[in-house]
């Protein structure tokens, strides 16, 4: 009976969207992305760590002793942290 009651044409719908308490929330989240400058802080990390791994990746370093490094990184792609590494054996 009870789920009767919601065979209304309606396919979808979600007891959270559109609430006041979610919206505050989110909102609140977005204010302290904002007030923490947390987008800018987050593309220069990710821009440092992609560096970085460009440098692991780089096939014409030598160790200490002089001995070419094997490639183990194929390819590096992405964008701030989400960075997509390719391992290979060489």
């Amino acid at each position: 009976e009870i789920a009767d009651s919601f065979s209304n044409g309606m396919e979808f719908f979600t007891t959270f969207g559109g609430n006041p308490v979610a919206c505050v929330a989110g909102l609140a989240v977005l204010q302290e992305i904002e007030k923490g400058n947390l987008q800018k802080n987050a593309s220069e990390t990710g821009r440092y760590l992609k560096r970085r791994l460009i440098d692991l990746a780089d096939t014409s370093k030598r160790d200490r002793l002089g001995r070419k490094i094997g490639r183990l990184i194929g390819d590096i792609r992405g964008s701030g942290f989400f960075q997509g590494i390719e391992f290979v054996r060489d």
